[in-house]
């Protein structure tokens, strides 16, 4: 029988490994789903191997044969047997991303500015550092509740402005604002699929560079139902953000359109870029924000409602789920070998 301690599972390897993205043994105890006690000695073990030696897939275990074969290692990163080259991919795109959070940081400087915004994190791929050259730079941003149509129509009218707005065929290096949601509406699982891994792992890799009364731990805590999963997770509250004194402009904007004229406001501007939405995408309108509304619809890519506003029309959550999977099936079948809790 192995010893539960000497084992780590081989999921989290996979599911990095579909985006081409080898990981340190930090990043392999941050996104293991093994608890801590029983982690330590597994990573002992992959700590332990010399460079290029291969491991066992699914269940690395101390002193059990090695015949079956399947994670390698190389300059401080694991990955899947034959895989060495996405090393050299990965270090490209952090400098390529080092660039871009540079301009992302410019961006969220003016956020800063725009009233009701409580928190602005790079997203996606640039979250965790692996972002192609030709990308955008994709925002999540939380606002105050009651006030997301007004907020999203400032922000974008300042960065169209600035040139840093993404828009037609200017991708490259432009801000995407394509995902809003309130303070009071910050638990994602209603907008999860059955089986969500993606959406995991983007909860856990958003990248705060603006962070306002807490708003980051406030989303951390509201999903929860994420985190339980993943006992080693550090949250990134230490990723470096931009210094910015507390903001009396902001606040004074927020003084002035709190009251009755932000409500006009708000309702203004909200039945302008609904008349624009409709004319650009197909778009479920939800007619309320309640949880079993939004869930009930069908519709997970594009969201729009007094609570969030969510423009992926290129969802494919689903793509790489099945692919996850079908991938780890794979690689335990090659290797004679199965995953813990897979």
């Amino acid at each position: 029988m192995r010893n539960a301690q000497e084992e780590i599972d081989l999921k989290t390897i996979v599911w990095f490994d579909i985006f081409n993205w080898p990981l340190t043994l930090a990043e392999i105890k941050k996104y293991s789903n093994l608890p801590p006690d029983m982690l330590t000695s597994a990573c002992n073990v992959l700590r332990s191997t010399e460079a290029g030696q291969v491991m066992q897939a699914g269940i690395l275990s101390v002193g059990e044969s090695r015949q079956n074969k399947a994670i390698e290692n190389s300059d401080g990163f694991y990955f899947l047997k034959g895989r060495k080259e996405i090393i050299r991919q990965r270090i490209l795109r952090q400098k390529i991303a080092v660039r871009k959070i540079k301009i992302a940081k410019k961006a969220t400087k003016i956020l800063s500015f725009i009233p009701f915004v409580k928190m602005a994190a790079v997203c996606n791929d640039l979250a965790y550092f692996n972002a192609p050259s030709e990308s955008d730079i994709d925002f999540f941003i939380i606002v105050r509740r009651g006030r997301i149509w007004l907020t999203r129509f400032l922000a974008t009218l300042t960065l169209f402005i600035l040139g840093l707005w993404r828009h037609g065929e200017k991708i490259k290096d432009r801000i995407c604002l394509s995902f809003f949601i309130t303070d009071d509406n910050l638990n994602l699982k209603k907008f999860a699929y059955i089986e969500d891994t993606y959406l995991k792992y983007w909860v856990l890799q958003i990248r705060p560079l603006f962070d306002r009364a807490g708003a980051y731990q406030n989303f951390l805590k509201e999903n929860y139902w994420v985190l339980k999963d993943f006992p080693n997770f550090f949250s990134n509250i230490s990723s470096p953000k931009i210094k910015i004194r507390r903001n009396s402009l902001q606040l004074s904007f927020e003084k002035i359109l709190g009251g009755r004229f932000g409500n006009f406001l708000e309702k203004f501007f909200k039945k302008i870029q609904l008349r624009t939405m409709k004319k650009k995408r197909p778009v479920y309108i939800a007619p309320a924000a309640t949880s079993r509304m939004l869930a009930g619809a069908g519709r997970k890519d594009v969201i729009i409602s007094d609570k969030i506003l969510k423009f992926h029309e290129k969802d494919r959550r689903k793509h790489f789920q099945r692919v996850f999977k079908e991938r780890l099936k794979e690689v335990c079948k090659n290797n004679n070998s199965f995953v813990r809790g897979g």
